[in-house]
């Protein structure tokens, strides 16, 4: 009876579990008899990873990176602010290795616990979080059924001496983050704070709060990280800082990684300290009356999306928990009475609502699998050129928002990846911007689909040693170099975790003796093998080539800095003078031959690099100031930004076909009357409908017509002739080396084309003819001083620059007609 008793609390306390990202997902339960014994089955998400506990013993004795132990602490912190927001509060009360899990994704996750459940309903305090115990007797008991739900080794001290008057006998959900703190130090030093020589908890240091940091162990730890353990062990409850208070602290630190659990503890810490301040009662009989409501308020209950249901007097009404029983945000009752109040409140809530539709609708365009396929088809086309920067980018965001990158492997598997070489290479392009501009959960997750990419090296590998390959097959020797370029960069940050996305060393971490020699070599081998696949792209320009060539370089130059700051730390010790040279050398006989590729690149003009991207020193950097080189290499690394960096969501431009909206709808009138831009961003030219006169004649000889115009035989930014090319959005005409300016705008503010392009839609040639270039010039410069445009021959940057100020930032139009 008593196991069946525990059966049916453990499946009470599972159905009761919130839906949250970091506790484990409950999904059914049964209890049977066979054979005259009950039994129950109770089915649950499942973890890959397994428990916390068994990759710990897999570790061991190498203990865990900084940046992992941050990532565990921030997700039983979430874990348990979500539990400890319950109304009533409910503490977890066995936050240690053998009830947390990891996910596949590489997140932990919390599973209910007995400890959870309110077994503490004895002498008239219901829960162990409202009252303690008053008498010897109550004590007693209080302590045997404590050692039954919880892990003696993680007791807070307010478990240890209940008998006596104490400060450290108020019991509360603060017990959770004590033991949060002994999980931190024993992931770090595996040992607990507290554990005397014989292996037994010394009881008056953890009354007392007293330990000490192993003194070799603790200097991979930056000193943050050892102080937010000391403020978690704070022996005082009332010091003690609570769940929300270490989320906020933590998610400060250099080595902290955002999550959206953990971007919704920040946002109501932030609510928190908007909140009006309640007045102050007038009567002293008026602050011992309780409020009429102590229900979740409905914002809150839609976040956890599970709420457990209100206990029941006899009477049959609602009844509140007890009496510290508070809700999460002050109601409409609460606040005082003056109208200016009110109209700031629902300002407020009108502001969160708008504010929330806006995101679910942004992370439904993101989620939507429909969006996803065609994103991924307009990267992997067949057609001979590069794949789309911004569906690119729409990708990274997505696996970014989703927190998998599961669906892009699973589409792109389905590609014809062997038998095009134009997909193939378009496919590795997208793999490599999508991991430049993602977050380092990606490639933790890319890491079990390496296999894709591995059989595409070794299969374009064949197609490249086979006697009878395709004439189509030319691309051979390069696909198989990039796919084995991409399985390395999986395996090394999988491997190696102390380097973040763009191969930068993590502040404050060190590699161990034998990293030291390892790094280099691995970091030197992915430089060389780059630098041949840049070579041979650079010896067989194509565009869908070309396409490639900039993130290869871009990639190349992150592993050179990051190569430098690993060389400069091994200089500074010197302790094995053959193993440094000879990796020294390796360093600059690749950093050369880098820097050899950058200078043609940047002289081959259809690829565009202009001076964004830095070149390479002659001399080596590390020859004479190796920490000034080092500081140099770190601060161009920590520029580089990705998804999960900034709040790329919110600034992610839409196509217009994907945001489902009517042209008319976006008619919003800023550019007077030639132009408008959309609620997108775009600008889109007022006229050049297809039912116009000129959209019905024959689209090439329209064009004719409009290019024998006087002000259209010449470019429209610096007077060349001839004019090859026109902005369908600007409706002006461009010369060749004005229109690669301009591609670089983006196509939501210049969309470039031929004038002899095969295809020519009526509603381009009707808004160049409109436009044109005469009026577009007296629009765009009606206030251009003339000292501020560049001169003929000034470099390709400055022009760029100058295209930016004239069409993005919009610096010269005459007046902004709303």
């Amino acid at each position: 009876m008593k196991s069946l008793n525990r059966l049916k609390q453990e499946i009470f306390q599972w159905k009761h579990m919130p839906i949250h990202g970091n506790l484990v997902r409950y999904y059914d339960s049964e209890i049977y008899n066979e054979e005259n014994l009950v039994r129950g089955v109770i089915i649950t998400e499942h973890c890959d990873g397994g428990l916390l506990s068994d990759v710990v013993t897999q570790t061991y004795p190498q203990t865990f990176s900084e940046k992992m132990l941050l990532a565990i602490l921030r997700d039983v912190a979430c874990a348990l602010f979500v539990l400890h927001t319950e109304d009533p509060p409910v503490s977890y009360r066995n936050v240690n290795p053998n009830y947390i899990y990891v996910h596949a994704s590489g997140r932990c996750k919390l599973e209910a616990a007995r400890s959870m459940t309110s077994n503490m309903i004895v002498f008239a305090f219901p829960t162990l979080n409202v009252q303690t115990p008053h008498t010897m007797e109550e004590s007693r008991i209080v302590e045997q059924q404590l050692e039954l739900v919880a892990d003696p080794a993680y007791f807070p001290p307010e478990f240890c001496d209940l008998t006596s008057n104490s400060k450290h006998r108020k019991i509360s959900e603060k017990v959770d983050v004590w033991e949060l703190g002994i999980l931190m130090y024993y992931l770090a030093f595996f040992s607990t704070p507290f554990e005397s020589v014989d292996g037994k908890i010394d009881t008056r240091s953890l009354i007392a709060g007293r330990f000490t940091f192993p003194a070799n162990e603790a200097k991979k730890y930056s000193a943050e990280f050892l102080e937010i353990i000391r403020r978690l062990l704070t022996a005082d409850v009332n010091k003690r800082p609570s769940i929300v208070d270490v989320v906020v602290k933590a998610s400060g630190f250099t080595r902290w990684r955002m999550t959206q659990e953990a971007s919704a503890v920040l946002d109501y810490a932030q609510q928190q300290r908007r909140k009006p301040v309640q007045p102050k009662p007038q009567s002293k009989k008026a602050t011992l009356t309780r409020p009429k409501s102590t229900s979740v308020p409905r914002e809150r209950s839609n976040k956890l999306q599970v709420t457990k249901p209100a206990q029941r007097g006899s009477s049959g009404k609602s009844t509140s928990s007890g009496k510290y029983s508070t809700s999460l945000e002050l109601s409409d009752s609460d606040l005082s009475s003056s109208s200016d109040v009110d109209d700031l409140v629902q300002q407020k809530r009108e502001a969160g609502e708008m504010t929330d539709r806006i995101r679910t609708s942004m992370l439904q365009y993101f989620g939507g699998k429909k969006n996803h396929t065609r994103w991924v088809l307009k990267c992997t086309s067949r057609v001979p050129e590069p794949p789309p920067r911004r569906s690119m980018k729409k990708i990274a965001i997505a696996a970014y928002e989703n927190h998998s990158i599961d669906f892009y492997f699973s589409l792109l598997s389905k590609r014809p990846l062997f038998a095009s070489e134009i997909v193939a290479v378009k496919a590795l392009t997208t793999t490599l911007c999508v991991f430049q501009l993602s977050t380092q959960e990606v490639v933790y997750q890319s890491f079990k689909h390496v296999s894709l990419l591995k059989e595409i090296s070794t299969r374009w590998k064949i197609v490249e040693e086979s006697e009878d390959k395709r004439k189509d097959m030319n691309w051979a020797p390069f696909i198989s170099r990039f796919a084995n370029i991409l399985t390395n960069k999986v395996y090394f940050l999988n491997k190696y975790t102390e380097f973040g996305m763009n191969y930068a060393l993590v502040e404050g971490a060190e590699l161990d003796v034998e990293d030291q020699v390892n790094v280099p070599a691995r970091l030197s081998t992915l430089l060389a093998n780059l630098n041949l696949a840049l070579r041979w792209a650079l010896a067989n320009t194509d565009p869908v080539i070309n396409g490639a060539i900039r993130p290869m370089i871009e990639e190349a130059h992150s592993i050179y800095l990051s190569l430098t700051v690993v060389m400069a730390d091994l200089l500074s010790k010197n302790d094995e003078p053959d193993i440094v040279q000879s990796t020294l050398a390796r360093y600059e006989e690749e950093r050369l031959a880098l820097r050899e590729i950058i200078m043609r690149a940047k002289n081959i003009q259809e690829l565009n690099l202009f001076d964004d991207i830095p070149s390479i020193p002659a001399k080596s950097p590390l020859e004479k100031h190796p920490r000034r080189a080092r500081a140099a290499a770190r601060k161009i690394l920590d520029s580089f930004m990705s998804v999960g960096d900034n709040d790329m969501l919110e600034e992610a431009d839409l196509d217009d076909e994907d945001s489902g909206s009517s042209d008319n709808e976006e008619n919003v009138h800023l550019l007077g009357s030639l132009y408008k831009v959309t609620a997108k961003g775009a600008i889109v030219p007022l006229i050049g409908t297809v039912g116009t006169q000129r959209a019905e004649e024959n689209t090439r000889q329209a064009m004719k017509k409009v290019l024998i115009r006087k002000e259209n035989k010449v470019c429209v930014e610096c007077g060349r002739a001839p004019v090859k090319y026109f902005s369908v959005n600007l409706g002006v005409f461009l010369c060749a080396i004005c229109q690669k300016i301009h591609q670089q705008l983006g196509e939501s503010i210049s969309e470039v084309h031929s004038t002899t392009a095969k295809v020519l839609r009526p509603e381009w040639v009707a808004a160049a003819a409109e436009i044109g270039n005469k009026k577009a010039k007296a629009f765009w410069e009606n206030r251009l001083p003339e000292e501020k445009r560049p001169a003929l021959d000034a470099s390709p940057s400055a022009w760029a620059s100058f295209l930016k100020q004239k069409y993005i930032q919009r610096l010269w139009i005459p007046v902004v007609v709303k």
